[in-house]
């Protein structure tokens, strides 16, 4: 996957409704003081997601979840009032499952290139990545790296290329103001996630395409990682309109002039086609975008 940022906020996790099943003794920061200690949660800041990982597991053995890995769902299709899904193991061996319902908790799985089309397109794969990619930061030391957006997936990939040594970073970000609000915050509290489930399918559904409408802003960490560095630079306003090659060097054109990078990196989500997603072809037809 590379060397890619993996950290989690412990704040995020105080509190609120997950996998403890709202019991107490169940709950990350329980199972860090148990371990640690009461002064080692209050000192903990961004943690590695390894910690969050072992916490995982151990709430699937103290709960005895049957969990199924190395395992992707392949197809979903109606079957006699239930559903059924196939499920394909590492060996490449098939089985088939039957539910009343399925819940798809796969986070918000891009299935379309988004801003990124056109630049890979333009440009070959050594100069570019989608900030989901794997990308290897060490071999950006020293060169100049382009990224566009101004988000989570931006700011953090920005963040990682300046502390492996990029010089210089530029990050565009499309709109000339940048979003200083998170509203997505607003769907990670307590009350917010107990009771979504209690609105009726079209209430639920205006409500999240509200929702996820919105401008999210980037994480402070991220971006106070990159203002830290005196080569990086922001630069609003600037949207890529198209992208070429010279001298084995990508160029971008913006509203405001051309410039020339030795890596881009694109981090403006991606487009959601779901028809594309090939559990979901067999009635991808009948969900609402």
């Amino acid at each position: 996957m590379g060397d890619f940022c993996t950290d989690v906020d412990p704040a995020l996790t105080e509190g609120l409704p997950g996998p403890n099943f709202w019991v107490l003794s169940l709950t990350y920061q329980s199972r860090h003081e148990a371990k640690s200690g009461q002064a080692a949660w209050d000192a903990l800041d961004l943690f590695p997601t390894s910690y969050w990982n072992d916490y995982l597991l151990w709430v699937r053995q103290a709960v005895g979840i049957d969990v199924q890995n190395e395992t992707a769902q392949t197809v979903i299709r109606p079957d006699d009032g239930c559903l059924s899904a196939e499920v394909e193991a590492a060996t490449g061996e098939i089985s088939r499952l039957y539910a009343r319902k399925i819940v798809l908790a796969t986070v918000q799985d891009r299935t379309g290139p988004g801003d990124g089309g056109l630049y890979r397109r333009a440009t070959p794969a050594h100069l570019r990545a989608q900030a989901s990619d794997g990308i290897y930061f060490t071999a950006l030391r020293g060169i100049t790296v382009g990224v566009l957006g101004a988000g989570a997936s931006a700011f953090d990939n920005a963040a990682q290329a300046l502390d492996a040594g990029a010089n210089p970073v530029h990050l565009f970000c499309r709109r000339d103001l940048l979003e200083t609000v998170q509203p997505l915050r607003y769907v990670t509290f307590y009350g917010f996630l107990r009771h979504l489930g209690d609105m009726d399918d079209e209430r639920r559904w205006r409500f999240m395409q509200y929702v996820l409408g919105l401008r999210e802003s980037f994480p402070q960490d991220a971006y106070d990682r990159c203002t830290s560095y005196s080569h990086f630079e922001i630069r609003t306003g600037k949207p890529w309109l198209d992208a070429t090659v010279e001298e084995d060097r990508a160029v971008v054109t913006t509203p405001k002039g051309r410039f020339a990078a030795d890596y881009l990196i694109c981090g403006t989500g991606g487009d959601m086609d779901v028809a594309l997603r090939p559990e979901l072809t067999a009635f991808s037809e009948r969900i609402a975008n």
